[in-house]
């Protein structure tokens, strides 16, 4: 097993209030342990990303995020029922089912959004073998990049593509490649990403020979 990044889309009833916490924590199947979390890389990204400091609870184990802890407390800093994602650094200590728990207080009224430890988890990922072809690569240009991932048994439904520093994914009308669409930089690493998905939701079973368009940097 290896860290690797957990990324959750949420959405809350009630607002919280800058200097106000989101509260993160996972519990493994019956007795077993979930998750370990790492505040490295959290970042929540609503139409920008919000400013949080995360600490570890070290009784726990999960991640307490103070958010916006720099701005007063009557302003608001997660609306409600607008979208965010969550990503974060996640370590498997147990194989099988695992739930996640997301909480909010406000300095004043404890907690005001939960899910009472309700959204299903995950299974530890399989690691890819991963080839990647690209014929020519001159500066400032669209070029093609061939993928190749050995999947092993793992059923992938998604597949999130992080460029390297200084590349882009084509944001043409017919996006960066059959089933492919760029998506939101990497927190503040600027990295940009793609999502190849199957429009039905359905596996993605040919994972093979797949062809993503790419623009290169001034220098490469």
């Amino acid at each position: 097993s290896e860290w690797a990044t957990a990324e959750f889309r949420v959405q809350f009833s009630q607002p919280v209030y800058s200097t106000g916490n989101l509260v993160i924590s996972c519990q493994g199947a019956g007795d077993s342990p979930g998750y370990l979390i790492k505040t490295d890389g959290f970042v929540i990204i609503g139409t920008g990303q919000i400013a949080a400091i995360p600490v570890i609870d070290k009784t726990t184990g999960g991640l307490k995020a103070t958010l916006k802890p720099s701005r007063p407390a009557s302003e608001v800093a997660l609306m409600a029922d607008t979208p965010y994602t969550v990503s974060l650094r996640v370590y498997p200590q147990s194989a099988g089912v695992n739930t996640w728990r997301f909480d909010t207080t406000d300095a004043k009224e404890g907690f005001t959004n939960t899910n009472d430890g309700n959204s299903n988890g995950f299974n530890p990922v399989e690691r890819f073998l991963l080839t990647v072809t690209v014929v020519r690569s001159p500066p400032k240009a669209i070029i093609e990049v061939i993928f190749d991932v050995d999947q092993g048994s793992s059923v992938i439904r998604e597949l999130l593509i992080i460029a390297p520093p200084g590349f882009l994914f084509d944001a043409g009308p017919d996006g960066c490649g059959d089933m492919c669409m760029p998506g939101q930089a990497l927190g503040s690493t600027g990295r940009r990403t793609a999502m190849l998905a199957s429009p039905t939701g359905q596996p993605l079973t040919v994972l093979t020979g797949l062809r993503i368009r790419v623009q290169t940097p001034e220098q490469t």
